[in-house]
């Protein structure tokens, strides 16, 4: 709850209460990094790195956990090991538009390992008479070749409230056929 209010404070304070209590669970160890990492301005200290470390150690699938071993590597350029971390949990998260960051961050990774990731840049906007939907309101973007009947090659979450965004449209974003 503190989290989603912006109370970073309280919010690492209830996360370090809850990692004692819990006997070091490995789902509250990866929240409790998470936590961290956001109210160190999204910096890994030596203390994110033990939390999210401990997490895998008990838990390899803990995709919070190896979300930051991926934002980690990256960071220090170990881009390989990165892309390795953010697809594991790309394959395992469910919800669209984190399993979406995961990719993007994998084809990043990618390209800065020298990898050629085609991709498209496209801009979306809403039609004016649905900008009244209430901003929390969930969309899906599809994309297709011009001219083309059929399925769509890609598609891409969003919410009202972020229309209008810059798309990328890549392999990350492609339907499985």
């Amino acid at each position: 709850q503190y989290l989603s209010m912006g109370l970073l404070d309280k919010a690492v304070r209830t996360y370090r209460k809850l990692y004692v209590y819990s006997d070091k669970h490995p789902q509250i160890s990866a929240q409790l990094a998470q936590v961290l990492f956001l109210s160190e301005n999204k910096n890994i200290s030596e203390e994110i790195r033990k939390l999210y470390q401990e997490a895998l150690t008990m838990d390899a699938k803990n995709t919070t956990a190896l979300g930051l071993k991926g934002i980690d590597s990256f960071d220090k350029g170990r881009y390989s090991e990165a892309a390795n971390a953010w697809q594991i949990a790309s394959e395992l998260e469910n919800l669209p538009h984190i399993k979406q960051a995961l990719k993007s961050g994998v084809n990043k990774a990618r390209q800065m390992m020298g990898e050629n990731i085609p991709q498209i840049i496209v801009k979306v906007d809403i039609v004016p008479e649905l900008k009244v939907l209430p901003k929390e309101t969930r969309v899906i973007v599809f994309a297709r070749e011009t001219g083309v009947k059929g399925a769509p090659i890609a598609a891409l979450p969003a919410t009202v409230g972020e229309l209008p965004k810059e798309f990328i449209i890549d392999d990350t974003s492609a339907i499985p056929m």
